[in-house]
């Protein structure tokens, strides 16, 4: 439902980035009391794998990987299946504007140490820092590639 949405123009990038920002700050608020040392360190992986990538479409496909499996940290099923929703609703968009992205390396670099910012606040159990640090996350991303 979320991608016929943003195919018919229902509901606006806007829309979408404050809703992500609401769910994905919740998700890594409450991760530290549930994440497991397994999970974190699949999201190093994830990281690792992503910081090695040229490939936008590759990139693009680990990144979402990365915003599925924060979504999955959180105890509340409801909102990550709303973000997994969100998220897999932009992924085709997101991919676009990457690719029309003129600096892609400085970008995919940014994207990279904010993510391993995220996970080194969750390795620390600071769900706060870490809630703050995604919302950043999110809103400077889409400011960039979907103004």
């Amino acid at each position: 439902m979320m991608r016929l949405h943003v195919a018919l123009d229902a509901i606006s990038f806007a829309e979408l980035t404050e809703t992500r920002v609401v769910l994905e700050r919740a998700t890594v608020e409450a991760a530290p009391a549930q994440a497991t040392e397994a999970d974190l360190t699949a999201l190093d992986s994830l990281v690792d794998d992503m910081s090695g990538l040229m490939d936008v479409t590759e990139f693009n496909e680990l990144d979402t990987s990365f915003h599925l499996l924060l979504a999955r940290l959180g105890a509340n099923r409801l909102i990550r299946d709303l973000t997994v929703a969100i998220r897999e609703a932009v992924a085709a968009p997101i991919l676009e504007a990457e690719r029309r992205v003129t600096d892609w390396d400085r970008l995919r670099e940014r994207l990279n140490a904010e993510h391993r910012a995220i996970v080194s606040a969750l390795w620390a159990q600071d769900g706060g820092l870490a809630a703050d640090l995604v919302e950043r996350h999110i809103r400077d991303a889409h400011a960039t590639l979907l103004p």
